[in-house]
């Protein structure tokens, strides 16, 4: 929470710049941090501004730092309960599916029907 109080007012860009330099320099680990925190933030707030961008750097930081596909998999049902948009989710399952194929077919289905309930509610 203190680490999302403090990147409240970094632009999105300048978020994606700071977690590219984390991790050419090495340190996976911290960008994974700062990715996340981000990506967090404009999931709770419905953000559409880099949010494709964050989704896609942080599932690959994440595939690379935790190379459990359980871990990975229990990471994006995570993220997926505080999205506020559908498109955040539809997201979240592309990124499954690009990274663990078949594998993550049950958590994609149970991200779907959650955002069908999602789209339901605000109609």
């Amino acid at each position: 929470e203190k680490l999302l109080e403090e990147i409240s007012e970094i632009d999105c860009k300048d978020a994606l710049e700071m977690i590219c330099n984390l991790e050419s320099e090495g340190d996976e680990k911290n960008a994974l941090v700062l990715c996340t925190a981000f990506l967090t933030r404009q999931l709770r707030q419905g953000e559409m501004y880099c949010a494709w961008e964050l989704t896609l750097f942080w599932s690959k930081l994440q595939r690379r730092v935790e190379s459990s596909v359980q871990v990975y998999l229990d990471r994006c049902r995570q993220l997926s309960m505080i999205a506020e948009t559908v498109y955040h989710i539809f997201f979240l399952i592309k990124v499954i599916q690009s990274e663990v194929e078949s594998i993550g077919l049950p958590t994609c289905i149970e991200m779907c029907v959650r955002a069908l309930r999602m789209e339901s509610s605000e109609n």
